[in-house]
């Protein structure tokens, strides 16, 4: 059943005495075959179920671990085992151009195996058995949908441009509520540039308002980085409640994109429409899908491949080296019930809840460090003074110090009246400015009086500024410090977070049934022991003080080297098995 579509599905009837022909059978496994694809693709669509990772063994090896797919017409495609490959010699190097990204695909087929002689006809030879397998193959060609098929359905994905060296992309969802912000994104992306790079374009549209009108990156990138990708978002808001579809365009002439000295020459804009509606977007994407599904086009991707991964090349002296992989980068993958069930049931995590009276975003930037056996955070609250008569009480809003929950100690200092209006840390009082007064070094500090209320349970704290008398400045800069014991836990959490653990040599590649010495290096901890262990099934033994023996079978197989201290912390090697040959 090579077909994407879904149609009637006829079975055999049997009965006493029918005469069964091939067409009998063949046809009992065609309806067998097609209910099963036909379920797949509607449940689940096309993409990887598990595995099939591309590992990058060397400069032109790579490795395709072991997994399970379904392709854009059902197929099954299993890798049983990890397949080593050397990047030339797979199917379409030679047609490829490495000035573009390339893509290593991978797609269903069919062998015909074990030849036999029919028993009416000794002299003629037919198959037996038909094996299911798979082709990997090397093009430039990017599949028809970005990403998995079923994404139009929520944004659109459109290339501003597309050359050799530089790639702008921008996305933008094609619903957004009136009462939600739409977060364009742009996505730059740029290998081998000779030069800093400048991105500048400006949006047109008719029921949004932003903070940015104008997208600007310059000089983003440093000119000797060979591979780099940039992502940044535009936020638009939708302006009062002008529900239908509206027009967001990126004139060309509105579109200034340079290298270096030199100006890129963009001729075509791009055009998006986006939908204001007064539901909710779930609500109306399930709508969308149900509707898409409805026509019995189970076309879960335009590709009939699936795009296992994104290579860059560079090009030294005429030989193709492998310089970047990047994984599944059209998202083709399939959110199985295991994994749905394994997300459903993470242990969930204590969030900071805000006080519903706060009213503004807290605005106060904190910084963390550690001293001996106390964890420190300080930051600057700006606290805005509305009407500056003696005796009012202002609050700031509720501020997260980001020590986590427990007992904390603070300290309150405050700057100047005549501070500038960005504020400076060059003087802060802390205490009353009453002991300075007539002295060399007086100045006019702000009359309050303050307080600190401390949210313990929930890491957070508010500070209440009462003021003695009239202020001469629009708004009093609070500098606070918040100080907390550190706790047995926290101390091993920094411990951990200082540790290494590394497995070396960091590539190995021995011939089947070989053996080699690894070692453990362990630094930033008292405990050097480590536990090894190979993952892999079948995949050889390593004894407790690292000596690797190596499988008769060849492969990649992943030894692990895990801190007895911290069993949290652990180390992966990867180690190739193959006999001395070309690949």
């Amino acid at each position: 059943m090579n077909k994407k579509e879904i149609s009637q599905f006829i079975r055999n009837n049997y009965f006493k005495g029918k005469q069964l022909t091939v067409r009998d059978f063949c046809d009992e496994q065609e309806y067998q075959q097609s209910k099963l694809k036909a379920m797949r693709l509607a449940n689940y669509g096309c993409g990887v179920v598990s595995g099939m990772d591309v590992v990058c063994i060397d400069s032109t090896t790579v490795s395709v671990e072991a997994g399970y797919a379904y392709d854009a017409f059902g197929n099954d495609i299993l890798v049983s085992s990890p397949v080593l490959k050397d990047i030339t010699s797979v199917d379409g190097f030679d047609n490829i151009n490495a000035d573009f990204a390339t893509y290593l695909c991978i797609e269903y087929k069919e062998t015909m195996t074990e030849q036999v002689s029919p028993l009416a006809d000794s002299l003629m030879t037919c198959y037996n058995r038909t094996a299911e397998g798979y082709h990997l193959y090397l093009t430039n060609h990017k599949p028809e949908a970005l990403a998995c098929g079923l994404l139009p359905i929520i944004e659109t994905t459109k290339e501003l441009v597309c050359q050799p060296n530089l790639t702008v992309k921008v996305t933008v969802p094609k619903y957004v509520n009136v009462n939600e912000k739409l977060i364009l994104s742009v996505e730059i992306e740029k290998r081998d540039l000779n030069g800093s790079l400048s991105c500048e374009l400006e949006l047109t549209h008719g029921a949004f308002f932003n903070n940015r009108e104008i997208f600007t990156e310059i000089s983003y990138y440093n000119a000797t980085d060979k591979f780099n990708i940039q992502k940044e978002e535009i936020i638009l808001t939708p302006s009062g409640k002008m529900v239908g579809i509206n027009k967001i365009s990126i004139p060309a002439d509105s579109i200034n994109i340079s290298i270096g000295d030199e100006q890129l020459v963009i001729s075509n804009g791009l055009d998006f429409t986006v939908e204001i509606i007064d539901e909710p977007v779930e609500k109306r994407v399930l709508r969308e899908y149900f509707h898409e599904a409805s026509g019995m086009d189970i076309d879960a991707s335009k590709a009939d491949a699936l795009y296992l991964a994104e290579i860059r090349f560079s090009d030294n002296n005429g030989i193709l080296n492998i310089e970047n992989i990047s994984p599944l980068p059209y998202k083709q993958y399939i959110m199985g019930s295991r994994l749905s069930y394994l997300l459903d049931n993470l242990p969930k995590q204590p969030v900071y809840q805000l006080s519903a009276a706060t009213d503004r975003v807290n605005e106060s930037v904190s910084t963390l460090r550690q001293e001996e056996d106390d964890l420190i955070a300080s930051g600057v609250e700006n606290i805005d003074i509305t009407v500056d008569y003696k005796g009012k009480v202002y609050y700031s809003a509720e501020i997260i110090h980001g020590l986590g929950e427990g007992e904390i100690a603070y300290t309150i200092g405050v700057e100047p009246v005549n501070s500038s209006s960005v504020g400076t840390d060059n003087t802060v009082l802390f205490g009353s400015p009453d002991l300075f007064e007539g002295s060399p070094y007086a100045m006019e500090f702000p009359k309050i009086q303050y307080s600190v209320i401390s949210y313990n349970d929930k890491g957070t704290f508010r500070i209440a500024v009462k003021l003695l008398d009239k202020l001469h400045s629009g708004n009093i800069r609070i500098h606070w410090q918040a100080t907390k014991k550190k706790t047995e836990n926290e101390k091993v959490i920094m411990e951990i977070d200082k540790m290494s653990i590394s497995i070396q040599p960091n590539l190995v590649n021995i011939e089947p049934r070989g053996t080699i010495g690894l070692e453990c290096i362990i630094e930033g901890c008292d405990n050097l022991n480590c536990i090894w262990k190979v993952e892999d099934k079948n995949g050889g033994t390593i004894s407790q003080n690292g000596l690797y023996k190596a499988p008769s079978a060849e492969g990649v197989y992943t030894v692990t080297a895990t801190s007895v201290k911290y069993p949290t912390r652990k180390a992966v090697n990867y180690i190739i098995v193959s006999r001395k040959r070309d690949i």
